[in-house]
């Protein structure tokens, strides 16, 4: 089963932000490229989970994410995004 994957605008800022500010670029789409498809394939194997029953964070070199997953709509939502030193 897949699900739909979506960044809100404050991750996507996130996103743009590291993108920016980064020399290898290449690692940057690689990366959030890779995330998206775990996020389709299995967002719940991807990552693990937090405090809250929807929340969960994982990581791809050089970005790091949360996200909420809502199994029953098939819908994940990247919430945030930071640089993973």
């Amino acid at each position: 089963m897949k699900f739909e994957v979506s960044w809100v605008p404050s991750a996507e800022e996130d996103l743009a932000d590291i993108y920016l500010n980064l020399p290898n670029k290449d690692d940057v789409v690689a990366a959030s490229k890779a995330i998206d498809r775990y996020l389709a394939l299995d967002p719940l194997d991807f990552g693990e989970s937090r405090q809250s029953s929807v929340e969960r964070v994982g990581q791809v070199s050089p970005i790091g994410i949360s996200y909420e997953v809502i199994v029953d709509d098939h819908k994940v939502f990247v919430t945030r995004a930071w640089l993973v030193k």
